[in-house]
């Protein structure tokens, strides 16, 4: 919340958490801030895992944040 003025308004953005709650709640919060351009994807990068989606990293600490509970995420 304290940082949310560095996120650009004149551009589309995506907010995206493990499982798509975290983001949703941020995505809320930057449209009652005024935001128009922004979405959240649903589901999080669980999903996008699942899917076979491309990813930096180690896919499957994705997945073994997802069974784990304690995430360490940052979102």
């Amino acid at each position: 919340e304290l940082r949310f003025n560095e996120v650009p308004e004149d551009k589309n953005v995506i907010v995206v958490c493990l499982h798509g709650v975290r983001s949703l709640k941020a995505t809320y919060f930057l449209n009652y801030q005024g935001y128009q351009n922004v979405a959240n994807m649903k589901f999080g990068l669980v999903r996008w895992v699942e899917k076979g989606f491309p990813v930096i990293g180690d896919p499957e600490l994705v997945k073994s944040s997802d069974a784990g509970g304690n995430t360490g995420c940052c979102c």
